[in-house]
């Protein structure tokens, strides 16, 4: 029985080291994306906010399956040995192939907007020369309206 017990933390140690290497990750993931959405100082902070508490249910459920929610002092230590082991061994990498991913993910982006711009920007000119056409129309007020009905209706002199 002893064996199994022992069994049983080392399992739960060796799945909160991965959780720990996974909120290592997902940090660099966050912090990316903060670096080019760049939030205001309130918004960021309901970000991190909401980070926190994402991570804390994720390693919630992960021990309420692994060991039904028990908390002990080698969880805590695992976590904190699995995000160690990412900021020290793949920190580096995987920001830098993060940040090549929203480059190319950004350029992608633009270059797929850019006809929905230019058709954008013939509707708001044909938008723009409507409206000046009825500003001219009308500019003079009601007598100008009169005249231009006028101009149009009026009888061909024989």
């Amino acid at each position: 029985m002893q064996e199994t017990f022992v069994h049983g933390q080392l399992q739960t140690l060796a799945v909160t080291v991965a959780l720990g290497f996974f909120i290592g990750a997902s940090y660099d993931v966050f912090g990316v994306f903060r670096q080019f959405v760049r939030p205001g100082r309130s918004l960021q902070a309901v970000l991190d906010f909401l980070y926190c508490l994402l991570m804390s249910m994720i390693v919630f459920l992960v021990l309420l399956g692994q060991n039904w929610g028990e908390i002990r002092a080698y969880v805590f230590l695992g976590l904190g040995i699995g995000v160690l082991l990412y900021l020290l061994f793949f920190h580096r990498g995987f920001r830098l192939l993060l940040v090549r991913a929203a480059i190319l993910l950004s350029r992608l982006l633009h270059l797929l907007a850019s006809p929905l711009r230019r058709l954008a920007r013939g509707f708001v000119r044909f938008l723009a020369f409507g409206r000046r056409f009825a500003a001219a129309r009308y500019a003079g007020g009601k007598s100008s309206g009169k005249k231009i009905r006028l101009m149009f209706w009026r009888k061909k002199k024989e």
